[in-house]
């Protein structure tokens, strides 16, 4: 699980640096934005109903048609779903309402737009900060694990679809993000749309297996379970790690080779 939490970091710092150089391409094919929705909305709905999370998605219409990059822009809808659902507490509310609007007294590409707003029940965010939200690597002091980045690239994802995004937020009364993408193909280029030229993508960043090792007190050895069985206990350890996932993990690996006590700090 961490493991792939640092992969997605560095795909991240990846797509950002890709968005300075100037070198992120979006290819947009004409989707319906109802069923991309709901194909998120499925996989985060396992989530909501563990913690007891009322977890709805509202749309005005059967299906809406815009144009976008699917792959980036899942990725902006993944971020802001994370992050409702990171700072939801049990029992608490995530809406997703999806709308169409037009707005006469634009002539550029949000003059027809669809708007997505992503609304929860959070703690909310000081009004002081919500200027610096978007900033690269800024970190609320909240207590809440963060990078920094996901914020900031999903700014950046929305600009390139030459849409908006915009947060309202008020301390003890959640956040709501509202995206504003064109709806239609005519807000982007040639180069932009399914067909166009395409440089290729930068090479990813993939996982690779690895074998649980246990160690004594020279050398890194694998043991297998017979082997750990006739063993028996080698010594005692003392294991100090403030994540609880991380410590609860390293005490199944060297528990049948040492007494292990546990600390947090």
């Amino acid at each position: 699980k961490n493991a792939n939490r640092i992969l997605e970091l560095i795909n991240q710092l990846l797509d950002i640096r890709k968005i300075d150089k100037g070198q992120m391409r979006i290819i947009c094919a004409e989707t319906d934005l109802v069923g991309f929705i709901e194909d998120l909305y499925k996989t985060f709905d396992y989530q909501a109903e563990k913690r007891r999370i009322r977890f709805v998605f509202e749309h005005e219409m059967e299906k809406l048609p815009v144009w976008i990059d699917r792959n980036n822009f899942d990725k902006v809808l993944v971020n802001l779903l994370s992050n409702a659902f990171k700072y939801t507490p049990e029992d608490g509310e995530i809406r997703i309402y999806l709308s169409a609007g037009t707005d006469r007294k634009s002539c550029g590409p949000l003059s027809e737009y669809a708007e997505i707003k992503i609304l929860d029940s959070g703690p909310g965010i000081d009004e002081t900060k919500l200027e610096k939200i978007f900033e690269r690597f800024y970190q609320m002091e909240n207590g809440h694990e963060g990078s920094g980045i996901g914020l900031s690239l999903v700014q950046r994802l929305v600009e390139l679809h030459h849409g908006q995004i915009t947060l309202v937020s008020e301390v003890g009364k959640g956040s709501t993000f509202s995206i504003y993408i064109p709806q239609d193909k005519s807000a982007y280029s040639t180069e932009e749309l399914l067909g166009g030229s395409r440089e290729p993508e930068e090479q990813r960043v993939y996982s690779t297996n690895a074998h649980d090792v246990y160690v004594d007190d020279t050398e890194i050895v694998e043991l297998d379970s017979s082997e750990r069985e006739e063993s028996g206990k080698h010594g005692t350890i003392l294991i100090v790690e403030d994540n609880l996932e991380i410590l609860e993990m390293l005490e199944d690996i060297f528990a049948p080779i040492y007494h292990v006590y546990k600390a947090t700090n």
